[in-house]
């Protein structure tokens, strides 16, 4: 099965720069689990902004320039930007696409603060275990924010 993050990519290529922006605004480079897929959407962030083609050339060569195609990392780079490019994706699924990234990093988020009451339960002293808790449920809050802006949802 293709991942979200690489039809997302994938569709970031076939989209006009009004919707490019918009949704670029509403999706983080961190919100990619894989590390190669974050390089490329960096990568196509700068093309957008500079208002260049966020085409597989242009893309391939903001990766170039930048030396993020060489090494192992950079084959591994090259590989995913080859994945998206062939995946299928089109422009009409791009909302669709960036809200199941997000939604996934949303999701590992709360894993992963989960994971950090339990470990600190213990080992924290009691003062610091609230502010804590909200400023991770502050940034949770504005990432849910995030996904309900790219799904049309009401907050």
């Amino acid at each position: 099965m293709i991942s979200a993050e690489t039809m997302f990519l994938g569709a970031l290529m076939w989209a006009r720069p009004a919707e490019l922006h918009t949704i670029l605004a509403h999706v983080d480079s961190h919100d990619c689990e894989d590390p190669s897929a974050r390089t490329i959407l960096a990568a196509i962030r700068r093309l957008a902004e500079a208002k260049r083609p966020t085409d597989s050339t242009g893309i391939a060569d903001e990766l170039q320039r930048n030396g993020h195609l060489g090494g192992h990392a950079g084959q591994l780079v090259s590989r995913r930007l080859l994945d998206a490019v062939t995946c299928g994706a089109d422009a009409h699924g791009l909302r669709t696409y960036a809200a199941a990234v997000v939604s996934a990093s949303y999701r590992r988020r709360y894993s992963a603060l989960g994971r950090g009451l339990i470990e600190h339960a213990d080992s924290w002293r009691e003062d610091d275990l609230l502010p804590y808790l909200v400023a991770e449920g502050s940034e949770l809050r504005l990432h849910s924010k995030r996904l309900i802006a790219l799904r049309g949802d009401c907050a």
